[in-house]
């Protein structure tokens, strides 16, 4: 059985070792550096996703900021968002 290295799941200081060590190839060193900028939310995304809430579901606010699904919600989740969700009748 071989282990495979998960983006998603690796720590952002399991990425910034890739991203910066020489020895790493460069499409390697790339798609960790991607990765770290993915993960990076600023205050204007916050912003959106705070207009977007009540109106778009996880995955468009997702798509819209360039983000992961689970990104957005554990962003939502830590704002206390998820639990100001309006239920459709």
């Amino acid at each position: 059985m071989t282990n495979r290295f998960s983006w998603h799941t690796a720590t952002k200081k399991q990425l910034y070792c890739i991203a910066t060590d020489d020895a790493v190839p460069l499409d390697l060193r790339y798609e960790a550096a991607r990765e770290l900028q993915v993960r990076r939310f600023d205050s204007d995304m916050l912003l959106d996703l705070v207009r977007m809430w009540p109106t778009h579901n996880v995955y468009q606010i997702a798509k819209h900021l360039g983000l992961s699904a689970f990104t957005v919600a554990k962003v939502a989740k830590r704002y206390g968002l998820l639990r100001t969700r309006r239920r459709k009748a």
